[in-house]
């Protein structure tokens, strides 16, 4: 309140005793109500930098201008950011005055499908009241929380509810616009931690030399005369230059040199004398000039709409430790856009901006190209265009080359023999070489029992018992029936417990579209074993999850993926020599010299190593690869649901199966006899023991017993099967017999190979008795 009539005293002295020809303020909502009011009588322009609630717009005055964001205009941004995750209720945080009770009308409207409840925080509410309305909340089955009020009293929100646990993980916080501005400056000296993990909307600033430079001069002129203050500059800081400037430029417009004012009375200090206020003269003309201003401020596009900053572009803000991470871009055209929807790659790739909706290309390749065009003694300003092709080759940028199409291919492009047929190539600007990447593995389970470690203890012993289960349930279902499953105890535990295993095969994967598959081709790997990847993040995919066992790429790719992945992976021999990336240009092209010539002035000095670290540098917290170690132990976790399938499926058919069985015994049970419930029991153990006559099995054997007469003994009704079983192309062809059964006659199975010179022929099978 007392600020609120300090500002209002102000705005009246500057209109009675100084007769000023326009007011640049007031600084918040809350100050602004009385003074537009004020100015509205008087005729004088009155611009707002920082004054951003709804509420304002409500007061009909031809003379108040907003040259800031309207808090309405990001409600749409929220309920984008809602939509995208899925929320369907909330809380709404804010201040009890006209700061937060402007924007809720409009975030009710843009949540209409979201279900949305109220918690007013007083200005002046003291810890203890901040802690009490916060348990309240927690009471709440809601855990996203929208707060719009002041800076400093949304930093103590957060700072109590990160005490009481609700910053933790299953709530989300999201702030406004003007929090999300001004929290790092409140909390400037201080950690972002009690902040971390919050979600903020903001106006997009985009980034200018001349913000660059005036951020420059300001910190100078600023630590120089507040030598115990901190760099103060915020957004409104940015929007009030930009009012400024717009406001001298009016001036300028309207060639008018003084701006009196009709009906004044004579200076006083009684400032409760409202009624002989004057009237500004030129009041109408400059404020038609301010609204006809249009130029590029620090703070972005400078243009009044119905005296209204428009500039509806904002970036959601991630808080992560000590940074703000821009996750995300809102445009009324685009909408929600992610921040990593780019396809911008470390060598070559092309970055979309939401904001001005421009295309460039990014990259390691282009930032080498760009350096070296600035050392060439003439000027070069290249248009790029986007490579397309349905085969995505890069033989078919060089044919472009060659057909006249193209005057230089920009890109990683490996330097071959067979392109050098069509264009020219640079000097390589890159290392040279194809290599291997691994993941990395544990040095110290060298041991006799590493082939145990894949698998964790747990799973190791479900797998056993599962084997022993699914084993039994096999027997007892083919006990009575399949002769395979009788004969001695030993004889039948061996069959039940019999399982094949597959070969186990690996893969080797390679850049997509590149030519490493010819190279390793050459080196005898074959087609089947080669699998392409088009991305570091794919590459990183397949090895992490075992469908490959290594990579082979250019070398400057795997580091690219080191630089990434480096605790990960590492590279290994062998490195087959190749001519590394290159610059490609039409045959003849005097280009090919001098770019030549400004790569190795690029690569021999600093310039080099700053691309270098801008595109490949590693990760922080990179561990030293030597002690680095990788864990790919799967658990038992990884496959409950499959031990749970068979569990259920083995114990429904062992239930039907014992169901049936003692059904159909059941005159074994129920008979009226002298035996004992054991003798009984040792009973139907006995009929369990026996052959099922009535199975299916038996009923065939005794139809082929019938129709062939000339078989004096019981047929198998097994079959036998016999593959050939290869050791390697080399060696000699054996055969592996896959199942077989024996009657009791004795009956033997021979296998013969016929040769023929020095050529094996078909096999012959024959019986003997």
């Amino acid at each position: 309140m007392k600020d609120t009539i300090q500002a209002s005293a102000a705005a009246l002295d500057l209109i009675k005793n100084e007769q000023v020809s326009a007011i640049i303020g007031p600084r918040n909502s809350m100050q602004a109500e009385f003074i537009i009011r004020l100015a509205n009588k008087t005729q004088v322009p009155t611009i707002t930098f920082s004054a951003t609630s709804p509420l304002l717009t409500s007061i009909k005055s031809d003379y108040f201008v907003r040259a800031t964001i309207d808090d309405s205009y990001q409600v749409k941004a929220i309920a984008a950011i809602f939509e995208s995750f899925g929320w369907r209720s909330a809380v709404a945080i804010y201040v009890d005055n006209e700061l937060g009770e402007g924007i809720m009308p409009y975030l009710f409207d843009a949540l209409q499908d979201v279900q949305v409840d109220r918690s007013v925080i007083s200005p002046e509410a003291n810890d203890d009241q901040i802690l009490k309305e916060l348990f309240k909340l927690m009471t709440r089955q809601t855990r996203v929380f929208v707060v719009h009020m002041a800076s400093r009293l949304a930093s103590r929100i957060f700072e109590k509810a990160r005490e009481i646990g609700m910053m933790e993980e299953g709530y989300v916080w999201l702030m406004t616009n003007g929090m999300t501005h001004m929290m790092r400056h409140i909390n400037r000296g201080r950690s972002l931690n009690t902040i971390e993990g919050v979600i903020g909307v903001r106006s997009h600033v985009p980034k200018s030399k001349e913000l660059e430079d005036f951020r420059l001069r300001w910190k100078r002129k600023f630590e120089k005369e507040n030598p115990s203050m901190r760099d103060g500059l915020t957004i409104f800081g940015l929007r009030a230059y930009d009012s400024t400037t717009a406001l001298a430029m009016a001036v300028e417009k309207t060639s008018i040199s003084s701006f009196p004012y009709d009906n004044a009375s004579a200076p006083s200090n009684n400032m409760t004398d409202l009624g002989n206020l004057g009237v500004s003269r030129y009041g109408q003309s400059l404020l038609n000039a301010l609204s006809e201003i249009r130029f590029n401020g620090l703070a972005g596009e400078f243009k009044l709409i119905d005296r209204q900053l428009e500039s509806p572009k904002f970036e959601i803000i991630n808080f992560v430790g000590n940074e703000e991470r821009i996750i995300g871009f809102w445009t009324p055209s685009n909408g929600l856009v992610n921040a990593n929807s780019n396809k911008t790659t470390s060598f070559t790739g092309e970055r979309f901006d939401p904001i001005t909706n421009i295309t460039t290309p990014k990259g390691y390749a282009i930032d080498i190209f760009e350096a070296a065009l600035k050392k060439l003694p003439y000027s070069v300003i290249p248009q790029y265009y986007r490579f397309e092709s349905p085969n995505d080759h890069y033989d078919d940028l060089v044919y472009k080359l060659d057909n006249g199409t193209l005057d230089a291919v920009v890109g990683d492009v490996t330097i071959t023999a067979y392109r050098s047929l069509y264009a020219d190539f640079t000097l390589p600007y890159t290392e040279s070489g194809v290599s291997m990447m691994v993941p990395v593995r544990d040095n110290e389970n060298k041991n006799t029992w590493v082939f145990l470690k894949p698998w964790t203890l747990e799973l190791w012993v479900t797998t056993g018992c599962f084997f022993v289960l699914i084993g039994f349930v096999v027997w007892l279902f083919e006990h009575r029936v399949n002769t395979d499953f009788r004969g001695p105890p030993h004889h039948q535990i061996g069959t039940s417990f019999w399982f094949s295993f597959s070969t186990m095969v690996f893969a080797h994967r390679y850049q997509h579209g590149a030519f490493v598959k010819d190279i390793l081709r050459n080196e005898g790997f074959n087609d089947y074993q080669l699998k392409p990847f088009g991305s570091s993040e794919e590459c990183d995919a397949l090895l992490s999850n075992g469908s490959i066992s290594a990579a082979f790429d250019e070398v400057a790719y795997l580091k690219a993926i080191l630089s990434q992945y480096c605790s990960k992976y590492a590279m290994v021999e062998p490195t087959f020599k190749t001519a590394g990336f290159g610059f490609a240009f039409p045959k003849n092209s005097p280009l090919t010299g001098d770019v030549s010539r400004a790569i190795l002035n690029v690569t021999q000095g600093d310039e080099m190593r700053h691309i270098e670290n801008k595109w490949f540098m590693k990760q922080n917290d990179c561990p030293d690869p030597k002690t680095a170690l990788s864990s790919n132990r799967l658990s038992l976790s990884s496959f409950w649901g499959l031990f749970l399938i068979a569990g259920i499926a083995s114990f429904l058919a062992l239930l039907i199966f014992v169901s049936l069985f003692l059904y159909e015994n059941r005159h074994t049970l129920c008979e009226d006899s002298e035996d004992s419930m054991w003798g009984k029991l040792t009973s139907l153990f006995r009929n369990f023991d026996e052959k099922d006559i009535k199975s299916h099995t038996f009923k065939t054997s005794a139809v082929h017993n019938v129709s062939s007469p000339m078989t004096h003994y019981t047929p198998s009704p097994s079959t036998v099967q016999i593959a050939p079983w290869r050791h390697s192309p080399s060696q000699n062809r054996g055969f592996e017999l896959t199942r077989v059964s024996f009657t009791p006659n004795e009956e033997r199975l021979t296998t013969q190979t016929m040769h023929h010179g020095d050529e094996e022929s078909d096999i012959e099978c024959g019986v003997e008795q």
